[in-house]
């Protein structure tokens, strides 16, 4: 692979990248959730309250 085409592939990636870095934004604030998969409360790690100075 000569370097044009190397040039070439990591255009595309960061084309493909550029699109999936804002995928997880939801401008509509609609939001879906899997009800199935909740954790218990048990499950979930304490609160880290950072007991900071400020």
């Amino acid at each position: 692979m000569g370097p044009l085409e190397i040039i070439k592939a990591l255009g595309e990636v960061v084309e493909e990248a550029k699109d999936a870095t804002w995928m997880h934004v939801n401008f509509l604030g609609e939001y879906t959730f899997d009800v199935r998969n909740v954790p218990e409360l048990d499950d979930l790690r304490p609160l880290d309250l950072g007991n900071r100075e400020n």
